[in-house]
C-alpha cells in the first residue's frame, strides 16, 4: 500500500473508532495537524516532547509553554480521533489534575485494548471506586499482553485474596513471569519498591508457604504461559538508556 492511502485509511479508521467511543460525529478532530504527514509521525513527535520534557511538566499538570503542554496538544486531537495510545498518554498527564477524565480517557483506551491503560484503569477503579472486580478483570486483560505492573498486581490479588480466593499457585505463577519484564536492578531504572529483588522476595516468601510440588506446578504454568506468548515484554539484560528505551516501547501507534 502506497503512504498516502495508508495514511488516509488510517485517519478514517481512527474517525470511525472515535465515532465508537463518543467523540461528537459534528465535530472530527482534524487529523494530522498541520507539518505532520500523518497521523503516526504527529504521534512520535508528542511521545518525544513527553519524554524529554521536565518530569514536573506531566506528572504534576501541564505547565504553560512548555514541552508537555507541547506534547499534550499534539496527543488531544488523536485521542479525540480514537487513538488508543494518545488516550494513554492524556490518562497518564491528567493523573494528578483531572482524575475523572483521566480515568475516561483510560477506558477508553483499554476497551481498544492497551495494556498500559487496562492497568491504570485498574489501579485507578481499586484507589478511587473500590471496584476490586472490575479492576481485577482490567488487571487479568493487561496481563495477558505482558503489562508487569498488571502482572504484579494479579499476583498480589491471589496472594491477599482480593476480589479472588487465595492461590499461592497463580501468585507465584504471576510473580515469576514478572521478572523478566523489570529493568535489570542496575539499570538505574528500577524503584525501590519494584524491582527484580523484590519480587524474589516476593517469591521467597510464598515458597515458605508453598510445597514442592506446587512451587514445580507454579513453575511449570508460567513456563506453558511464556511458551504461549513469545516471551512478550520481556527486558532486555542490558538495556539502552531508561528514557529512550522507554520511549521506544510505544504500544504500536495508533494503528491499532
Amino acid at each position: 500500500m502506497k503512504p498516502r492511502i495508508k495514511n488516509a485509511t488510517l485517519v478514517i479508521t481512527l474517525m470511525l473508532v472515535a465515532l465508537q467511543v463518543g467523540v461528537a460525529q459534528d465535530d472530527p478532530p482534524d487529523v494530522p495537524l498541520p507539518g505532520f504527514d500523518s497521523v503516526e509521525e504527529q504521534l512520535e513527535e508528542g511521545m518525544r516532547l513527553f519524554y524529554e520534557a521536565e518530569t514536573m511538566s506531566w506528572r504534576m499538570g501541564i505547565e504553560p509553554d512548555t514541552q508537555g503542554e507541547r506534547a499534550f496538544e499534539l496527543f488531544r486531537p488523536l485521542a479525540q480521533a480514537g487513538c488508543a495510545q494518545a488516550q494513554y498518554m492524556l490518562t497518564r498527564m491528567m493523573y494528578v489534575t483531572d482524575p475523572p477524565q483521566s480515568q475516561a480517557w483510560a477506558r477508553r483506551a483499554a476497551e481498544q485494548g492497551h495494556a498500559g491503560a487496562q492497568m491504570l484503569l485498574a489501579t485507578m477503579l481499586e484507589l478511587t471506586s473500590l471496584k476490586a472486580e472490575e479492576a481485577l478483570m482490567w488487571d487479568r486483560r493487561a496481563a495477558e499482553q505482558g503489562e508487569v505492573n498488571a502482572m504484579s498486581s494479579v499476583g498480589s490479588n491471589y496472594y491477599t485474596g482480593q476480589a479472588v480466593e487465595i492461590d499461592y499457585v497463580q501468585a507465584y505463577k504471576w510473580y515469576l513471569l514478572s521478572i523478566p519484564r523489570v529493568p535489570p536492578d542496575e539499570s538505574g531504572y528500577t524503584l525501590p519498591a519494584f524491582d527484580r529483588s523484590h519480587i524474589r522476595d516476593l517469591l521467597s516468601k510464598l515458597e515458605s508457604n508453598m510445597t514442592d510440588a506446587e512451587v514445580q506446578r507454579a513453575e511449570k504454568l508460567a513456563q506453558e504461559w511464556e511458551e504461549e506468548h513469545d516471551a512478550i515484554r520481556h527486558f532486555p539484560n542490558d538495556p539502552e538508556p531508561p528514557v529512550r528505551f522507554w520511549y521506544d516501547r510505544i504500544e504500536g501507534g495508533c494503528d491499532r
